[in-house]
């Protein structure tokens, strides 16, 4: 990881785009060049973040979904700056538009690519911790790709059942985004995500039974 000074720092944030947080404390930055700074602040406190950096992870999760041949941020370059502190990751800018985005515009029928997308991630062994809709971005010839990508976990065999019902559960429950499953249909995303997953009948009826929480959360939200 490449050290720079504060002055680097705060000269590189005056040279680009503020596309989430503040001047004083960017998140997110468009360099001229079309490239992506994504910045992760670190707290004077020991916890899993200082012993595992998520300027590291997310750099290190870049290569293996670059492995597994799922569409994500490729990072080009890792840098720290101490005296403020933060990490940061540089990657090129991944065209395309957030799920969430377009279901707001009512383009529902992207969740059906989706559901089959995340399907696709379980059985390639992705967990991802922070899948909502606004972390996933879709593109030309239904093609889809992760970003935010410091939080999930690469296993070398698909998912197990628990795993995949935490992982859609996590998702339903979104308060951001339980309006869009309402709308186009839990019972409808589930099918086309049974279809790519290709689960017998049997796990099916049990990923159902792990997720019937969930399930009745938003069909009484619905009904009511």
């Amino acid at each position: 990881m490449k050290q720079i000074t504060r002055n680097e720092f705060e000269s590189s944030v005056s040279r680009n785009t503020v596309l989430f947080g503040s001047i004083d404390r960017p998140g997110i930055m468009l360099t001229p060049d079309g490239d992506i700074v994504k910045c992760f602040y670190q707290r004077k406190r020991i916890t899993r973040s200082a012993l595992f950096p998520p300027a590291k992870r997310f750099a290190a999760n870049s290569r293996e979904l670059a492995r597994k041949d799922i569409i994500a941020p490729t990072v080009t370059e890792t840098l720290s700056c101490p005296e403020v502190p933060v990490d940061m990751v540089v990657y090129p800018k991944i065209e395309g538009e957030e799920i969430r985005d377009l279901c707001a515009a009512g383009d529902f029928s992207v969740l059906g690519d989706f559901a089959a997308y995340l399907a696709e991630l379980h059985l390639k062994g992705i967990y991802f911790r922070a899948i909502h809709l606004g972390n996933v971005l879709s593109f030309e010839a239904s093609a889809m790709a992760l970003i935010d990508i410091a939080d999930l976990k690469s296993h070398r065999m698909p998912l197990s059942l628990f795993a995949r019902a935490r992982n859609l559960a996590h998702l339903f429950e979104r308060d951001d985004d339980k309006v869009f499953f309402r709308q186009y249909g839990i019972e409808k995303f589930l099918q086309e995500y049974f279809q790519r997953a290709d689960l017998s009948r049997f796990t099916q009826m049990l990923l159902r039974w792990q997720l019937r929480n969930a399930i009745e959360i938003l069909t009484i939200t619905s009904q009511g």
